[in-house]
């Protein structure tokens, strides 16, 4: 069967057309959306008052609960031991009774030192003491240091609440007393305090309004996440798994429209659920808050937030365009009801770990927080509601997250695409569409971030030249192993020609050579106006201990270590093993930028991440150019060795004036390495033109 694509101009009304029938399906459900939609705002009234309820009961119990105490106060000062009897006895209902403490500190003098054996034994002479209706013991003698003051000892058990209420007014009944004695003290030596003419007094000068709206900032966001997720993922699941399940979606999908606009459709259709979710919740909450029916932590009496900091709470709403283009990503690629069922919690923990950061008032909205998924958004509305959100990173937090969303629907309209092939196996087609290959290789890439997060971290940390040997060539070769042998799995080639390493024309190996020592020098120009940019923290890596030891190896250990190692190693991840399976099946451009993003993170560095970034895109279009990794090794490896010889001051001429010739290097290498191919050249080869000199 064919279909003939729709027009463009028609986009706007197949978008409407899919959004009215889904929201028409969802209204239908109306179980489902009672349970997902209204019932929780209509509850939260009621959780506002029980969880007073609760707290009042709980305190009013413990209050109004008869506790006993045990005393043996026979040593202390008598004038001391009568009123802290007189304090306790006002802390009722309360129950004292005297005995005599002298087996524990006889016990004290012949138990061994052992923490569990003495404190078995001090255990069973207390219960001994005070009996099965006590809860307390407290003994009071002269300090050992200090014969004028009185050592108060508590022995009580934390498991028992009575005891743990006994310990309380024991505590508060001392706390009184030693105040009643400093007083004394002091008006008895000095007279008057003269400390007191330095007392501190901390007054908040911020508003109401500033201090609810910080309050409310650091919740808002995590409660915003989970509202989100119980209405976006109810319409996700629906209009995404339970369509493929019932078998209606395959009826929609034949239909001569483009994959892209039923994509938005539904995308539209989980937003509009979610908002509305978002909208009705809220409301309730913020209606709790002003007739005094509960409060927040941190929140006292509902908090004073005017309605214009309220509206402004539409800087969320990226965030919530994206969570629920992720929700349609991960719904869509569901074949079930239940296999989407459990995706939903992993995207809710994933959710939360970044919006969490709102809730550390030391963080400070910048640029790069801002660009975070769900971090910036959280920010934002952190900011916004205590009054200090600044433009340019509420600009940048609204640009990168309707691109993380475009991302997100632009794959899940390659999913619909993939459903409309025809045929139950796995055609080469079929994988094509659904991107399998290349998911494989991108799924590989952030496990091997991951690994060398965690693994490289410590063998390094641990040794660093023996760790740093095992990473590049046991760790690394291994990451290498496994992604090649999965993508020649599914591609049925041999895995070693999935590395790239083939020999490439002179004109990549002469203009790679070129490029190493002019890309160098480049850096070195680069780096103040990083510093001015992404300033590194002072004193980052002064004085560290890894610094001094790699620059006291030798010439020959430092260039294996620190430039042919990574630069053999990577190379053959990175532009081999990893890129090899992206280009499957993605276009040259999202495979430069998949590969250079993920080299760009495993060097876990915020402050090099531009310069590494564009090294790797630039790895990875030599590579592509020359269909061989080795001019990337050659480029990666001469970058590197020129850059650590130099940080060591085994270079000291690469900073001078007349260096700066060398910048100029990158004209005829990037003209040798990057442009395409002439025709000659390719039929002189015999192979089909590299991936980048397709049109598409």
């Amino acid at each position: 069967m064919s279909a003939v694509a729709p027009r463009r101009g028609g986009a706007y009304r197949i978008v409407r057309a899919v959004l009215g029938s889904e929201l028409r399906q969802l209204v239908r459900d109306r179980r489902a959306l009672f349970s997902a939609v209204l019932l929780p705002a209509l509850l939260y009234p009621l959780m506002f008052l029980s969880q007073d309820k609760l707290e009042e009961l709980s305190r009013d119990t413990l209050a109004a609960r008869e506790v006993s105490i045990a005393l043996d106060l026979a040593r202390a000062d008598g004038s001391i031991a009568q009123r802290f009897r007189d304090l306790l006895l006002q802390r009722t209902p309360i129950a004292l009774f005297d005995v005599d403490a002298e087996p524990l500190t006889l016990l004290a003098e012949v138990i061994p030192k052992d923490p569990e054996l003495d404190r078995e034994r001090i255990r069973d002479t207390v219960v001994e003491l005070i009996g099965g209706s006590g809860h307390l013991l407290v003994t009071a003698e002269p300090d050992e240091v200090v014969r004028t003051r009185t050592s108060f000892h508590l022995y009580f058990d934390v498991k028992d609440d009575s005891a743990r209420e006994a310990k309380e007014r024991a505590e508060s009944a001392i706390a009184e007393l030693e105040d009643e004695l400093a007083e004394t003290l002091r008006t008895e030596l000095l007279g008057t305090d003269p400390a007191r003419g330095l007392h501190i007094t901390s007054v908040d000068v911020a508003s109401a309004e500033d201090a609810s709206g910080a309050a409310l900032g650091k919740l808002l966001p995590l409660i915003a996440i989970l509202i989100l997720m119980t209405g976006g993922s109810y319409a996700a699941l629906a209009i995404f798994a339970g369509e493929r399940e019932s078998g209606t979606l395959e009826t929609l999908l034949v239909q001569p429209v483009l994959a892209e606009h039923i994509a938005w459709g539904k995308f539209l259709a989980v937003l509009a659920t979610a908002l509305v979710t978002l909208a009705v919740n809220f409301a309730s909450m913020f209606f709790c808050l002003a007739q005094g029916l509960g409060q927040l932590p941190d929140l006292e009496g509902g908090g004073g937030v005017s309605a214009l900091r309220i509206l402004s709470g539409f800087v969320y709403l990226p965030g919530a365009v994206l969570l629920c283009a992720v929700l349609c990503l991960v719904c869509g690629r569901a074949r079930t009801f239940r296999e989407g069922q459990m995706t939903i919690f992993p995207v809710m923990l994933a959710a939360l770990v970044p919006t969490s950061i709102a809730m550390i008032p030391s963080v400070e909205m910048d640029v790069l927080l801002a660009m975070v998924p769900m971090a910036g958004p959280a920010l934002a509305l952190r900011d916004a509601l205590r009054g200090d959100l600044r433009l340019i990173p509420l600009l940048a937090m609204i640009l990168s997250h309707v691109g993380w969303a475009w991302l997100a629907l632009s794959h899940v309209a390659n999913i619909l695409d993939a459903e409309k092939i025809l045929g139950t196996k796995d055609t080469e087609a079929e994988l094509a569409q659904r991107h399998t290959v290349s998911r494989h290789a991108i799924r590989w890439g952030f496990i091997a971030v991951l690994v060398n997060y965690i693994l490289g971290s410590m063998l390094t940390g641990w040794r660093f030249e023996l760790g740093t040997v095992l990473v590049f060539w046991v760790m690394v070769p291994a990451l290498i192993v496994l992604v090649a042998t999965g993508t020649a799995r599914r591609t049925k080639e041999p895995w070693v020609r999935e590395l790239g390493i083939a020999m490439p024309r002179w004109r990549y190996v002469i203009g790679a050579m070129l490029l190493a020592p002019g890309l160098a020098r480049l850096a070195l120009w680069f780096l103040p106006l990083q510093q001015e940019l992404l300033p590194m923290p002072e004193g980052a890596l002064e004085g560290s201990e890894l610094i001094a030891g790699i620059a006291a190896l030798g010439t020959w250990k430092l260039l294996f270590l620190l430039a042919l190692s990574p630069g053999i190693m990577e190379e053959l991840l990175f532009r081999g093993a990893l890129m090899s399976g992206m280009k499957r099946d993605l276009s040259p451009a999202k495979t430069v930028l998949w590969q250079a993003f993920l080299f760009a993170a495993i060097h876990a560095s915020i402050y090099r991440i531009v310069p590494t970034f564009t090294l790797g895109a630039l790895f990875a279009v030599i590579a592509l150019r020359s269909r061989s990794v080795i001019p990337a090794i050659i480029v990666h490896v001469g970058y590197d060795a020129i850059m650590v010889l130099a940080a060591t001051g085994r270079l000291e001429w690469l900073g001078s004036a007349p260096s700066g010739h060398l910048a100029w290097l990158i004209l005829p290498g990037l003209a040798l390495c990057v442009l395409p191919a002439g025709a000659a050249e390719s039929q002189a080869r015999d192979v089909r033109p590299s991936p980048l000199d397709s049109p598409t």
